[in-house]
């Protein structure tokens, strides 16, 4: 199997989607007892990157209790990006909260500006 073969299952295949819905679940962050350890002040934060939002609980959650943060939440499965995005708009989170299977452009030159 070629490189591209492997992409293309990896996309396609339930596991990539179900370890990440397993590592969303809310109740891993419920155990957690917080969305990010304590040590980490969201303060001055104004943007956060998702990276394998999966179903984007965690990202919805974070735009809840802090809704001056502008999130992006990213992943591979266009079917879990379709439920993160539709639960976001069921919630009302869509001013501070996107969900994409890609970056966009302008997105990444800011993040590497950044960087």
């Amino acid at each position: 199997m070629n490189l591209e073969e492997q992409k293309k299952l990896w996309q396609d295949t339930t596991f990539s989607e179900v370890a990440r819905i397993f590592f969303g679940n809310p109740y891993l962050i419920d155990s957690l007892g917080t969305l990010l350890p304590a040590a980490i002040s969201l303060e001055h934060v104004h943007f956060v990157l998702d990276i394998g939002c999966g179903e984007g609980g965690w990202s919805r959650r974070l735009a809840k209790k802090y809704p001056h943060i502008r999130i992006v939440g990213i992943d591979t499965s266009h079917n879990l990006i379709y439920k993160a995005a539709s639960k976001a708009l069921e919630e009302k989170l869509t001013r501070s909260l996107i969900f994409s299977s890609m970056l966009p452009s302008p997105l990444i030159s800011r993040l590497m500006s950044a960087m």
